[in-house]
């Protein structure tokens, strides 16, 4: 039930960049600034020590995840194209596309046990 909690935050996160990229992306087309989203959010968790949540909460994420965390975070900025675009024929609200998107996505990733994978070979122990 805690991955509900942080669900609830990653939304909230994903916010705030989102509001935070509006100043500099103005009148930009809503999927590019749903992909630099999707990459500001995954790549700026990682950079922000985000990420060594999932390894235990004070184990680093290990140098050699780099290359993979790219990878990632171009796939996320993906996954916020596609789930945005289906969503915006839904809601109309673009702030409540954005928080739905992290939450879900979060959500998603837990279940599948991304997260689980993340901890088992990403963090340095």
């Amino acid at each position: 039930m805690y991955y509900i909690i942080e669900s609830i935050l990653v939304g909230i996160y994903t916010l705030f960049i989102y509001i935070s990229l509006l100043y500099v992306v103005k009148e930009r087309p809503f999927t590019l600034v749903l992909f630099l989203l999707g990459i500001l959010k995954h790549f700026g968790g990682y950079i922000l020590g985000l990420h060594s949540e999932y390894c235990k909460y004070y184990k680093s994420p290990s140098a050699k995840a780099i290359a993979p965390t790219l990878i990632e975070t171009v796939l996320e900025g993906l996954l916020f194209v596609i789930i945005g675009a289906f969503l915006s024929m839904i809601i109309k609200n673009k702030y409540i596309i954005v928080w739905t998107i992290g939450f879900t996505l979060h959500t998603v990733f837990q279940i599948a046990g991304f997260h689980e994978y993340y901890i088992t070979y990403r963090c340095i122990y």
